[in-house]
């Protein structure tokens, strides 16, 4: 219930910054698939699987897909 409350505030939150709800979360939905997908394909030119991973080669991985997307 205080999720939905929360959800509820940020989607006013948007509407008063004149912004789009639904453009807005999309959008970062988007990024963050483009992010996930940079991270595959790292993950697949290192000859790497998932579960080799540990929690902080993960935070590692996210950041070096930050870094290659802001090239671009």
């Amino acid at each position: 219930e205080e999720l939905g409350d929360l959800f509820f505030t940020l989607l006013n939150l948007s509407r008063h910054l004149k912004l789009d709800p639904d453009q807005t979360i999309r959008k970062a939905n988007n990024k963050f698939v483009l992010r996930f997908n940079t991270m595959e394909n790292i993950l697949d030119e290192m000859n790497i699987k998932w579960h080799d991973l540990e929690y902080s080669d993960f935070k590692k991985l996210w950041n070096k897909a930050k870094l290659i997307l802001k090239e671009d």
